[in-house]
């Protein structure tokens, strides 16, 4: 499990990141989360080749967090372009 690359987890009544544990999975690239009761980014450290995150439909009010990881929006477009 430790070489999971893709894990999809939407709709699943998750409210918290932390209880997933992630840092169990150090190679993961997109994790996809959307539609469930998460009101907070946390849990994320150690993932260093996470590229894709999709959050949406959760309670999620601020990303403030996320903004500095280190290329986690690194295919994103930059606010100056």
């Amino acid at each position: 499990m430790e070489s999971l690359e893709v894990l999809h987890l939407g709709y699943n009544g998750i409210s918290s990141l932390a209880n997933l544990q992630l840092s169990r999975l150090p190679h993961l690239k997109a994790l996809f989360l959307q539609g469930n009761e998460i009101s907070q980014i946390e849990g994320l450290e150690g993932l260093q080749y996470l590229r894709e995150l999709v959050l949406d439909q959760n309670r999620i009010k601020t990303i403030r967090d996320l903004l500095y990881r280190p290329g986690l929006f690194s295919g994103a477009p930059s606010r100056t372009e």
